[in-house]
């Protein structure tokens, strides 16, 4: 699952996982948080790839961490919040945990 705000690119034996909203300090949306399981387990089945970097597009910033644009939304309801609480861990999780 790639878009425009969060993608891979390979380099021969490395492969980066971008953060592209330099806009916004490369602040992660939910689309984002969602996003990262996915990226992570198509790296995991990529053979040739040994190291992934996760790394925010531009000069200014890595990232600016969860986009507090969203958080009205994301944290306006107890139901709403456990799903967005949950996207973030997953992302957390495949990060940590991927192997290649």
């Amino acid at each position: 699952m790639e878009s425009q705000n969060i993608f891979i690119v390979h380099h021969g034996r490395r492969a980066d996982i971008v953060l592209s909203r330099p806009h916004k300090r490369n602040a992660l949306t939910e689309a984002m948080w969602l996003a990262v399981p996915a990226l992570c387990r198509e790296l995991e089945q990529a053979p040739d790839v040994l190291v992934v970097v996760l790394r925010g597009a531009g000069d200014a910033a890595f990232s600016g961490g969860a986009d507090i644009g969203e958080f009205a939304e994301v944290y306006g309801s107890d139901e709403r919040r456990r799903r967005y609480n949950d996207a973030v861990e997953a992302a957390f999780d495949a990060a940590s945990t991927a192997s290649l």
